[in-house]
């Protein structure tokens, strides 16, 4: 009798079937029961208003290139707090007085941003900002980065506390070094 049953359930197996579902259950056949829109397509496009963009000014001479000469005849400094300005302009000093390529003055440049990269001051650097270079002003801007503020968002625990008094740490230093910002 063991043996029968297995024997008899497995010829009797051959007959089942699932049946097949109704034609509104089935998922792959959306696009026919999707209603038919009978207005044309630009009647769902809604009225766009004529904006005028406004063209921009013609900029005044040629652009800048790396060869092209410059006199430095006064150096501005703006920003910076970790060095003294007198020893950041020292870096212009054999370019002063005497005409020079903007290549060389970019180089002058890149030179203080790695002096705050090498000193630890991860977010700071130097740049040179659109200029003309009339009466051989040239400005040079050093940004010294910090965080201002941190959010934190959803629910992280108990570790909320420990973050937090990491957070104010990082928020205490202007500006921000990497040894703190490692830490």
């Amino acid at each position: 009798m063991r043996v029968l049953t297995p024997l008899l359930l497995l010829t009797l197996s051959a007959y089942a079937q699932a049946e097949t579902l109704p034609s509104f259950l089935n998922s792959n056949d959306t696009v026919r029961t999707l209603p038919v829109p009978n207005l044309p397509a630009d009647a769902y496009r809604p009225p766009t208003s004529k904006t005028q963009v406004p063209e921009a000014p013609p900029t005044a001479g040629q652009p800048l290139l790396m060869d092209t000469k410059v006199t430095i005849r006064k150096l501005q400094i703006e920003g910076g707090t970790v060095y003294p300005l007198a020893e950041t302009a020292q870096v212009y000093a054999p370019l002063i007085g005497r005409e020079t390529n903007l290549a060389q003055l970019i180089e002058a440049t890149r030179g203080i941003t790695r002096r705050y990269q090498e000193d630890g001051y991860l977010l700071s650097y130097a740049f040179l900002p659109q200029q003309n270079f009339e009466n051989g002003l040239v400005r040079v801007v050093l940004v010294e980065g910090y965080i201002k503020d941190y959010q934190q968002t959803g629910d992280i625990g108990s570790v909320s506390a420990y973050v937090d008094k990491l957070a104010q740490k990082l928020l205490a230093e202007r500006p921000l070094t990497r040894k703190t910002f490692e830490r």
